[in-house]
């Protein structure tokens, strides 16, 4: 676990309700193993993640660090691995014999039976098949839907803009600023200082807008991907027809 070099991070605990805080100046940090159940990360090459001999023994090691009865952590592990495509008969496979795709889904699975309430994914689409980032997102999305909190460190803005509640913008190790993904993404000084490119949908917003001003309206809508945009661009034309 890394300290703070040089600011105070707090972390809020929920089911105690109380702040976890770690400083620059923190020698020993309180409540560790409740901080180690609380987040957990998948790290962007899951080859740094694995590291068992089994499958099985592998996804069974963060809930078994953590307390959870072996009998129990067998059984978390065969259900999360099955909830990202492999059946069972990988159990007592070595993760090492995997495709990279087949270890980022047991890296994945190890995560997700520990159970945190806030995952961070560093670069979780990176290097996947258009099948694969469906996939990904979609895991995403239904941890949003359990009430998880769920960090992603990406470049690609195209997913920022699908599964983003809030968006922080970083540079150089510092936050330049935050906001919601169209916050960001309609500021023009934002867009004209930093190198980050527009997504598609906002793109495509921008174009229809200069030719006909009544696709401004769209930018209320909010569209996150190209089916939300196609379904919010014929309510604004059946609006503007109502209308006239």
């Amino acid at each position: 676990m890394l300290t703070s070099k040089y600011g105070t991070l707090s972390i809020r605990d929920f089911k105690n309700n109380h702040d976890i805080v770690i400083s620059p100046n923190t020698k020993k940090i309180k409540n560790f193993k409740r901080l180690r159940k609380i987040i957990s990360m998948v790290f962007q090459f899951p080859e740094y993640q694995l590291f068992k001999d089994t499958i099985q023994k592998d996804i069974m090691f963060g809930p078994v660090a953590l307390g959870v009865h072996k009998e129990e952590a067998a059984k978390l592990a065969k259900f999360y691995l099955n909830r990202m495509g492999l059946d069972s008969s990988y159990l007592d496979v070595s993760p090492f014999e995997l495709s990279g795709g087949q270890k980022r889904r047991v890296a994945i699975a190890g995560i997700l039976a520990i159970q945190s309430e806030i995952i961070i994914f560093d670069e979780p689409t990176a290097g996947l098949d258009p099948k694969g980032e469906s996939e990904m997102v979609e895991l995403i999305l239904e941890s949003k839907k359990e009430n998880k909190t769920v960090i992603v460190i990406t470049h690609q803005m195209e997913k920022v803009l699908e599964i983003a509640d809030e968006v922080i913008l970083l540079d150089k190790g510092k936050i330049l600023t935050s906001g919601t993904p169209y916050q960001i993404f309609t500021n023009p000084e934002i867009m004209q200082t930093t190198s980050i490119a527009l997504p598609h949908v906002v793109q495509v917003i921008n174009d229809l807008s200069l030719r006909n001003p009544i696709f401004k309206k769209l930018y209320d809508y909010e569209p996150r991907t190209v089916k939300d945009l196609a379904k919010v661009i014929n309510e604004v034309i059946k609006n503007y027809e109502k209308r006239n």
